[in-house]
């Protein structure tokens, strides 16, 4: 799918994509979303020559599949980063732990 339209390099990618809360995507996201996916949908891209090139076609088609995968994630939701707990909570995990310690004897 990657020769489907006209080539594109990560930057140029990164900057034909819309900005979101004011910020343009970099470069270096349009990598990652190639290498590593986002919630298990991975950008089409290659290595060519040096450079990293994907398409429109695949930029579109990576956008439709992310709306697929995750239709109740909400905008500047990462499910995959922990949330910030309060130290009331912090510290009743510490103790329900500790108390686990105990009740095995370490």
């Amino acid at each position: 799918m990657l020769f489907d339209g006209d080539l594109l390099t990560f930057s140029e990618a990164a900057r034909i994509l819309p900005a979101v809360n004011g910020r343009h995507v970099h470069a270096s996201a349009v990598w990652r979303w190639a290498r590593k996916g986002v919630g298990g949908v991975k950008l089409d891209g290659r290595k060519l020559g040096g450079r990293f090139l994907t398409t429109k076609v695949a930029l579109d088609d990576f956008a439709k599949r992310l709306a697929e995968a995750e239709p109740t994630r909400r905008p500047g939701h990462s499910p995959g980063r922990p949330r910030k707990t309060k130290a009331t909570d912090r510290t009743a995990e510490i103790e329900a732990a500790n108390q686990a310690l105990q009740e095995q004897g370490l």
